[in-house]
């Protein structure tokens, strides 16, 4: 039954279950306030099943139900947080920036409210006010409600089981042993003007770029750059940017403006890459500011919950795949690895190829139970198919080398290979490297079928070459992988690696093989390592080997070499000496210094590798996944007219494309008539996300370290208000000792008049 030690006991020791994991309520908890111990019917007397009963309710099946602990000092401590969220909450509402945060000071918080009407349980209120000091710790409380909401008025009540609301699930719920707040701003919603175009919203900023550019030529660049958007020309804005006509500020604020503020940050910080490597002697400012765009990507969609992000159409198809190729080519990781864009992605891959449908059902939670055709299924349906070529191909190997036919086969599957990576979208996944290697592939299958179909023998050269790459193909498949994904980034890596080390190798036996067929002309080598003993068989032994224990033989002793000149010595033994010491050379370079400076390449990138896997990883899952999205419904070989119009239609559409921007840049476009409503609605919601992202990046900035800059300001604010306060409290004792006398003179005239 209710039991009142169980009520007492539990107003310290409540329990609890988690509200979300993201948002501005992550990792916080529900609480529930236990009102006693009970038993089922028939066991009261046993005492044998019984069940703790709350105050609020839990969902069944609970299972991640937590204990807490907390002291009268946590209860006063915790208003911290409640006031992190209300600094997010009030940004939000008003629409304002980092500049103008209520973060900032005390006053910009009080500038906002007008008051607030405050939920205070009553449990915890008499846990406070508990004890002997119970006066004490209230006065405290109110003290810290008061700085809480920056002096403003506010009441507060205090009901057993409050309602309070829940920004993550953006819903109500009832609790216990919580409490809320409900302010008053003084600022209005934010709120779109919906009567106006977009580019008369930007007129102040043409009027100023008017002053300063009588031509107009840079007005029209602007208007074509606000109506444009992400689909402007940013080779054009680039050239302004080196001429000086635009800034890096100026673009980030337009990012603000833009309704797909992702696909503009990234087109940005492409272009701010690309002027990087053009421009060396300014590369560290435009690398900068490509870091700065990138880095508001990646704040960006972690500031955004996902309904505000499918709501205002941020992350559709066209900016998915843009933030997937930048990934690959500028780096930007940040945006692709996020949590959203991760479910997204997932979503795709194991439901629809649809970005929006897919958006769609990850937000209503559509069971992912049942069997679909989905990207993933065609990825791996590719892969065993490519698996089946390998089986194919080794098997002709060794029972029907012969056959002209099986060789065919083996011919057009790799064709159809080869034509469905050309066919494939540009998202990183497939490189230039893969690519010539289906084209290798495919070159040496048709010369191997020309030599069967002519009753010649196969080329085993080719059929084992063809044989390695097979497994590098595969390996490329399983990189989507969780498991597998990982490791083969590493080893690809890696194998980059290896690839450097060759090109140096090869530069390296390229020299000492001129030098040695420079020096050895004509000259026959005899070796006279068995000839040689003593000490110096020794020594050389263990320096470089016996390799350089070698003569010339057969050489004309006349004196035309350097040596010969210098030191007057036959020629064969000058041949000799020089000989050794280019052996000398070329075995400390090769397998000593080469060696361990591969050795090294591999550590460091197995260093980085290790730390970046996950980053990694979920780029090349992205990118997988936009590949797979447009697969043919038919394995290989199966699909090779499908993939042969894809392919056709890509170049096709590469050529249009290209003709289009040249027709861009030669004219510049009309200001586009965008649709006022549609475009109102998003730049809404993207206003919202933006105001998230200002005070997440606000609270991000006070959680940094100090400086010493700030410490001083700190001190010499501190300094002056102590001087203010000595002022006062001189004012303070000259007012008590004026006081002072005025009484002696009111006693002194009092007794005089009773006197008389």
């Amino acid at each position: 039954a209710f039991n009142p030690g169980v009520l007492a006991a539990s107003t310290a020791c409540p329990l609890g279950v988690p509200v979300a994991r993201e948002g501005d309520d992550a990792y916080d908890y529900r609480m529930m306030h236990p009102s006693g111990i009970y038993f089922k019917k028939g066991h009261e007397k046993t005492q044998g099943d019984a069940y703790l009963k709350n105050f609020a309710s839990v969902e069944t099946g609970k299972t991640d139900v937590v204990l807490f602990k907390a002291s009268r000092g946590d209860l006063l401590g915790r208003l911290t947080k409640l006031k992190e969220q209300l600094v997010q909450q009030i940004d939000r509402a008003s629409g304002g920036s980092s500049v103008n945060s209520v973060a900032l000071s005390s006053d910009a918080l009080r500038a906002r409210l007008s008051g607030v009407l405050m939920v205070y349980c009553a449990g915890c209120m008499m846990a406070v006010n508990s004890g002997k000091d119970g006066a004490e710790q209230m006065r405290r409380l109110t003290v810290a409600l008061s700085n809480c909401f920056a002096g403003r008025p506010y009441l507060a009540y205090h009901p057993f089981g409050e309602q309070g609301f829940f920004p993550s699930k953006q819903v109500n719920h009832h609790s216990n042993l919580m409490f809320s707040a409900l302010c008053f701003s003084k600022d209005p919603c934010f709120e779109i003007d919906e009567s106006r175009s977009f580019s008369e919203m930007l007129a102040p900023i043409v009027a100023m770029f008017n002053f300063s550019d009588p031509s107009g030529a840079l007005v029209q660049e602007l208007q074509d750059l606000i109506a444009s958007g992400d689909n402007a020309n940013f080779h054009r804005i680039s050239v302004m940017v080196r001429a000086g006509l635009l800034s890096s500020t100026l673009l980030r604020d337009l990012t603000t403006c833009s309704s797909q503020p992702l696909a503009f940050a990234l087109n940005s910080a492409e272009m701010f890459y690309t002027m990087a490597r053009k421009f060396p002697l300014k590369s560290k400012e435009y690398h900068m500011a490509s870091m700065q765009f990138k880095d508001f990507c990646t704040d960006f969609m972690a500031a955004a919950p996902m309904h505000l992000l499918a709501k205002g159409n941020v992350l559709d198809y066209p900016t998915i795949k843009l933030a997937v190729l930048m990934a690959v080519q500028i780096d930007s990781k940040g945006l692709v690895a996020s949590n959203s864009f991760q479910e997204l992605m997932d979503e795709i891959w194991t439901v629809s190829p649809d970005a929006e449908q897919a958006m769609t059902q990850l937000l209503a939670g559509t069971d992912r139970s049942s069997w679909t055709y989905s990207p993933m299924v065609r990825h791996y349906m590719n892969v065993v198919s490519y698996c089946f070529l390998t089986l194919l191909q080794f098997y002709t190997t060794h029972y029907s080398t012969s056959s002209p036919t099986m060789w065919a086969a083996v011919l057009i599957w790799s064709i159809s290979n080869a034509v469905q990576t050309m066919a494939s979208p540009n998202t990183g996944f497939y490189t230039w490297l893969t690519t010539l290697d289906d084209v290798a592939i495919v070159g040496a299958h048709f010369s191997i079928f020309y030599q069967v179909y002519h009753g010649r023998d196969v080329p085993r050269d080719l059929d084992a070459l063809t044989m390695v790459l097979h497994s590098g193909n595969i390996l490329k498949g399983l990189i989507v992988n969780p498991k597998l994904g990982p490791w083969v980034i590493m080893v690809t890596t890696m194998m980059g690696d290896i690839q450097q080390f060759m090109i140096l190798l090869i530069f390296f036996v390229w020299t000492f093989y001129c030098s040695y067929h420079a020096l050895f002309r004509e000259v026959t080598g005899a070796y006279v390592g068995e000839q040689w003993s003593g000490a110096s068989v020794l020594l050389i032994n263990a320096i470089w080997g016996p390799q350089v224990m070698w003569e010339s033989d057969g050489f004309n002793d006349h004196e035309s070499l350097f040596l010969s000149w210098t030191f007057g010595v036959a020629d064969s033994t000058a041949i000799d000496v020089m000989g050794a010491i280019i052996t000398a050379v070329a075995v400390f370079t090769m397998p000593i210094l080469l060696l361990n400076l591969l050795i090294a390449m591999m550590a460091s990138s197995y260093q980085e590798v290790s730390t970046n896997v996950d980053s990694e990883y979920k780029r090349s899952f992205a990118s997988c996944v936009l590949v797979a999205r447009e697969l043919p419904f038919l394995p290989m070989p199966f699909s090779l007219p499908i993939d042969l119009g894809r392919c056709i239609m890509k170049f096709g559409a590469r050529a249009k494309d290209c003709a289009k921007m040249a027709k861009r840049g030669r004219k510049s476009e009309a200001l586009e008539k965008l649709d006022v409503e549609t475009c109102a609605r998003q730049q809404l919601v993207v206003s919202q996300i933006l105001s998230l992202y200002e005070a997440r990046a606000a609270i991000q900035r006070f959680k940094e370290t100090v400086t010493v800059e700030q410490v001083e300001r700190m001190r010499s604010q501190n300094d002056g208000l102590q001087d203010r306060v000595n002022v006062l409290y001189n004012t303070v004792l000259n007012m008590a000792e004026k006081q002072d006398k005025m009484e002696v003179h009111l006693m002194s005239l009092m007794s005089l008049i009773s006197k008389k």
